[in-house]
C-alpha cells in the first residue's frame, strides 16, 4: 500500500507518519494510512479549489436570473427557464 499523499496531481511523501485506521465493530487495523501536516492539507485544499475555479462555470447572480425569469440549476452549469 502507498504512504504517500496525492495533492495537486503528485504523489507526495508527506511528512512520514502514518496512523491507523481500524474497523469500528471489531477494532482491527484496516491500513495504515499517511498522516498530513497542516501545509500539506493546505496545499490539497488550494489544489482542489484551483481545479474546481477551473471547471466550474460562473453562477448567475440572483439579480441577473430574476432578470432574465431564469433560475440556476446548480452543478449543471445551466439556468432553465
Amino acid at each position: 500500500m502507498r504512504t504517500e499523499i496525492f495533492i495537486g496531481g503528485k504523489w507526495t511523501s508527506g511528512s512520514g507518519e502514518t496512523f491507523a485506521t481500524r474497523d469500528a465493530a471489531t477494532g482491527e487495523v484496516i491500513a495504515e494510512l499517511p498522516e498530513a501536516t497542516v501545509p500539506e492539507v493546505d496545499s490539497a485544499v488550494d489544489a482542489a479549489t484551483a481545479v474546481k475555479k477551473a471547471r466550474t462555470p460562473h453562477a448567475p447572480s440572483r439579480y441577473e436570473q430574476r432578470r432574465k425569469g431564469r433560475s440556476w440549476i446548480p452543478g449543471s452549469g445551466r439556468c432553465r427557464r
